[in-house]
């Protein structure tokens, strides 16, 4: 099994990372998921999967043949349903918690760095001008989404990030900015 490093916001159960932890050995990878991403507005989940897209998605053909896609989605819909409705101090009931898995190669960052620092530079917030493609995928992908994005051609998008669409119901990306050589 390969070991990757996985993040997850600072509010993930500790049978949420369980959970994780057992979908992704089924895939394949072996981690230690880290409780240290600040969480972004009020309590979504967010799973940060540092591995190369073409990689991680790959891995789903070689399991499933011509149906990666839905292993892919068997997957998905495993991390999401394992997030823990939250009641939020205004509301009277627990509601489920929105989200997203975000995919991108590891960033290296030295051992004695802050998990926040950690955590920001492997999200691209801070550093090292990271211009690998990454891909993320909402809690409210649909089907459809995941049967799509196992026909588009990943090196079409060299340096991008990669996400749905649900108005034009396409995979769209943003390229990212090369980072200013040494001579600039």
């Amino acid at each position: 099994m390969e070991r990757v490093p996985v993040l997850v916001d600072t509010f993930a159960s500790p049978s949420e990372i369980e959970a994780l932890e057992g979908a992704l050995s089924r895939v394949g990878l072996e981690t230690e998921v880290e409780r240290t991403v600040p969480p972004q507005g009020l309590a979504p989940w967010l799973v940060l999967i540092g591995v190369p897209v073409g990689q991680f998605l790959a891995g789903f053909f070689g399991a499933a043949g011509k149906d990666g896609w839905e292993a892919f989605k068997q997957f998905f819909d495993e991390i999401k349903s394992s997030h823990e409705p939250k009641r939020r101090f205004w509301q009277r009931q627990s509601a489920p918690r929105q989200g997203e898995l975000v995919i991108r190669p590891n960033i290296e960052t030295p051992p004695d760095m802050e998990s926040s620092e950690r955590a920001a530079v492997m999200m691209g917030w801070i550093g090292t001008g990271d211009t690998a493609t990454s891909l993320t995928l909402p809690a409210s992908l649909p089907e459809e989404a995941f049967r799509v994005l196992f026909a588009i051609d990943l090196s079409e998008y060299p340096h991008h990030h990669i996400f749905w669409n649900p108005e034009t119901r396409k995979w769209e990306g943003h390229e990212k900015e090369e980072p200013p050589s040494a001579d600039e």
